[in-house]
């Protein structure tokens, strides 16, 4: 997965909100930007409100999910309408 809408939206919500400390890109892990626990969790909380889907830790065990591409794929296979 590339550049996505989603991940693209993602990215948006990191640049905004957590100004990382590297460009965010699809292959690139929220502990690689340099957020911390707590950063994660607004994160995955900024997620939910930008994109109504919620992604629990029992998804981000179960799934593996590590990289914004991972996330950006969980949102898009659990969004109720497309997003744009």
């Amino acid at each position: 997965m590339s550049n996505t809408p989603s991940v693209q939206k993602l990215v948006q919500i990191l640049n905004e909100k957590f100004h990382p400390n590297s460009t965010p890109s699809a292959d690139s892990t929220p502990k690689s930007l340099g957020l911390d626990s707590l950063d994660v969790i607004n994160f995955l909380f900024s997620v939910e409100e930008e994109t109504g889907v919620a992604i629990s830790d029992e998804a981000i065990a179960e799934r593996g999910l590590k990289t914004l591409a991972d996330f950006a794929a969980y949102v898009d296979e659990h969004s109720s309408a497309p997003r744009g």
